[in-house]
């Protein structure tokens, strides 16, 4: 028989008696993250492990709650073992290429007339026009 294996979830709870930022501060120091990711672990549920054993689960949920956080232990049922069947398949053993390689030859550029400018040079050779001016001696303005 297959064991059930266990989730850790935080239920985005804190223990009775417990100072949020206190319990913020100790998530962030054992998860090894900042303090506003861990401000975020407060409030939602939060998947922490997956997959575990009930003796690992038991583990993780002492810690963590001793940390001020609440925790649920979730069972998650065993995956059913496939039974063999009979339609000829077979699995490639491991580091098996499934498909052909294909030898791609990289196309070739004649770069020869081509060169590199110095640093800071300039590289647009056209000489910008010459300023547009407007004669405006011939307006007024009139008070309306």
């Amino acid at each position: 028989m297959i064991p059930f294996l266990f989730d850790i979830v935080l239920t985005g709870q804190l223990r009775p008696g417990h100072d949020p930022l206190t319990v913020q501060a100790a998530l962030a120091r054992l998860f090894k993250i900042s303090l506003v990711q861990s401000e975020a672990l407060l409030g939602v549920r939060t998947l922490v492990k997956k997959g575990v054993t009930e003796a690992s689960a038991e583990q993780y949920q002492k810690a963590l709650e001793a940390l001020g956080a609440e925790v649920e232990r979730v069972k998650v049922p065993p995956t059913p073992e496939v039974a063999p069947s009979d339609t000829g398949l077979t699995l490639a053993p491991p580091g098996v290429m499934l498909i052909e390689s294909i030898d791609v030859i990289p196309p070739v550029f004649d770069l020869s007339q081509l060169s590199l400018a110095p640093p800071g040079a300039l590289l647009d050779e056209r000489v910008p026009p010459p300023p547009c001016f407007i004669d405006t001696s011939a307006l007024s303005l009139v008070d309306l």
